[in-house]
């Protein structure tokens, strides 16, 4: 059965979308050390750091709004320079659990 939208129903998604939004940052967090831990290749760290980029542009997606509408050059910079950044971020979370496992 399709409901038709609603000012409530866009409003209680919003609600859960927002409450959410920790848990999944958490959760790439946890999962990036994890892999890490766990001794995964190295390579799976620029598929993490896209999927950080994505979750970071999303958290900032009322800056990132005007990027996206005029669709030019600064756009794929800002893109480039975002997921480079992310990755390094990514890489030393994944260092941290392959360094753990070390230890242990």
């Amino acid at each position: 059965m399709f409901l038709p939208p609603s000012p409530l129903n866009y409003r209680l998604t919003m609600n859960i979308l927002r409450a959410l939004r920790p848990v999944i940052g958490l959760a790439l967090v946890v999962a990036t050390i994890l892999v890490g831990f766990s001794g995964i290749t190295q390579w799976i760290v620029l598929l993490f750091g896209a999927m950080f980029t994505a979750a970071y542009v999303n958290g900032k997606w009322v800056v990132w709004k005007a990027l996206f509408e005029e669709k030019g050059r600064k756009l794929y910079e800002s893109l480039g320079a975002t997921y480079v950044v992310e990755t390094l971020i990514v890489f030393a979370l994944y260092w941290l659990g392959r360094g753990t496992a070390g230890l242990l």
